[in-house]
């Protein structure tokens, strides 16, 4: 399968690369023909990457997000423990999600700062619950407010970092059905010297 590597993001280290899978031309019933990656492409670059390191996969879909009376649609976004480290982060309070939760699919989430104040604006929201596809997930981080947002967002890119939801990989793929297809994938090249390189690899 062939992605498309793109330039670094602007306001995230100048090694970070975010691979895409390739648009390609349909035919003439239908505009385009979407390829998605898998967790066999995830397991080759980790494998073959010899460029690269620090590799976040990342998947996101809008949902309805609940606190007792208050219902919001939003972004939600799966990734792996790795994506914090493409990240210029403060948490307001709490910790980040760990590899362990990925693993074991815990019912966990690290949430912006907008989101604590949207459902819980007179206390802390560390500790306490959303309700997302459905079921209660608990809110382990909250990220310090950021006045200029020009950080990524996988979360809502068009709000910012200020709005992101983010939970381990391997829950969103399990509550949204999903068999491990990723909409994008965040590497890191070991040197700037290395970006050539890495996406040759890629």
């Amino acid at each position: 399968m062939l992605f498309r590597s793109l330039k670094e993001f602007e306001g995230l280290s100048p090694t970070t690369l975010n691979i895409m899978p390739n648009w390609q031309d349909g035919n003439l019933n239908s505009s385009f023909k979407y390829e998605s990656m898998d967790q066999k492409d995830l397991t080759d670059l980790e494998k073959y990457g010899t460029h690269i390191t620090s590799i976040a996969p990342i998947t996101s879909l809008r949902t309805v997000i609940r606190v007792d009376d208050v219902e919001k649609q939003l972004s939600v976004t799966g990734t792996n423990s790795n994506y914090i480290d493409f990240v210029e982060y403060e948490l307001e309070s709490g910790r980040v999600i760990t590899e362990e939760e990925v693993l074991s699919q815990e019912k966990v989430a690290v949430v912006g700062y907008t989101i604590k104040e949207e459902f819980f604006p007179d206390t802390k929201a560390t500790g306490k619950y959303i309700t997302a596809f459905g079921v209660p997930v608990k809110i382990i981080g909250v990220l310090k407010r950021k006045e200029k947002t020009d950080t990524l967002s996988i979360s809502n890119p068009d709000d910012g970092y200020n709005n992101v939801i983010v939970v381990p990989i391997s829950l969103f793929q399990r509550l949204f059905g999903q068999d491990g297809d990723f909409q994008m994938v965040l590497c890191r090249a070991n040197t700037i010297k290395d970006i050539p390189a890495a996406r040759t690899e890629i």
